[in-house]
This record gives structure tokens, sequence and C-alpha cells, in this order.
């Protein structure tokens, strides 16, 4: 079975219930989390041992240790982020109500 490194992009409450429910999945890790604060990233990453954070974005969809990135930001930023993500390879798991 292939174990599958988990990103999140933004942290707030939303990424706070993905991260705790992440943890209940044998063949999830979570990996990385971005906040556009490093503080924030850093302190997310640690209550959820995430062994990498990053204070950009752009940094967590470089990440060649990420498989798969969940968008945790408010639904006007999904569609930007995902194009992101997804032109940096990675799979992308988002909510939103793309026109």
């Amino acid at each position: 079975m292939k174990n599958y490194r988990w990103g999140i992009l933004g942290i707030g409450k939303i990424a706070e219930k993905f991260a705790a429910d992440l943890a209940l999945l044998p063949q999830a890790r979570l990996t990385a989390a971005a906040s556009r604060s490093e503080d924030r990233a850093a302190d997310f990453a640690r209550r959820h041992d995430a062994p990498l954070h990053f204070g950009s974005y752009e940094a967590l969809a470089a990440c060649p240790d990420v498989d798969i990135i969940y968008i945790a930001t408010p639904h006007v930023a999904h569609c930007e982020a995902a194009m992101m993500c997804l032109e940096q390879g990675k799979a992308v798991l988002a909510k939103s109500h793309w026109p």
C-alpha cells in the first residue's frame, strides 16, 4: 500500500479538523503546512506532528516531499491556489464554487 504525504495550504478552523481526521487514516501522513505567517505555520505543524512548515503557499506547492495538497483557504482563493499546486504536479483536494 502506498502512503500519501499530505500538505495543508491555509491553516484556519477547517484545516484543524482536516488534520485531526487525516491522522486517523493509516495511509496518510500530514507532512507539511503552509500559512502566510511562518510562525503560525510552525505552530500548526508542531501541534499536528508535521515535519515541515512554510511561510508561503508557493513553497508548499514546490515541496518534493508532498504528494497531495488540501486547500483550506477561504473559497475565493481556492481556484488560484489549486491551479498553482496543479502546475507543480500536485494532486489537490479543494471544495469550491468555481465559475
